[in-house]
């Protein structure tokens, strides 16, 4: 997903955010190519850190219940129950 993140800096946040990239004291502007960077490195690590704190079952969308009003078991008069019953037959025979 792209997005679009407007961050207003001044010359002196600039500066500033430029010497962190640089790692020492610099005269230079930071660009947007390096807030960008930083960004993308800043939303990186604030999901390493999520993922590494919650549990994997708790990222997991969660599971629609079962809904047994839905499914309505078979009559022994039903076709469907007869081949269900064959089928256990058949493989009570496999054995």
């Amino acid at each position: 997903m792209k997005t679009i993140v407007h961050v207003d800096l001044d010359d002196v946040e600039r500066r500033y955010l430029a010497s962190l990239i640089d790692g020492r004291e610099t005269k230079r502007l930071a660009t947007r190519k390096d807030v960008t960077t930083l960004v993308d490195q800043i939303v990186a690590q604030v999901l390493r850190e999520a993922t590494n704190t919650v549990e994997a079952e708790h990222l997991e969308p969660p599971q629609k219940p079962y809904n047994s009003s839905r499914h309505k078991p078979a009559r022994p008069d039903d076709a469907s129950y007869m081949r269900g019953w064959n089928a256990v037959g058949a493989a009570l025979l496999r054995r």
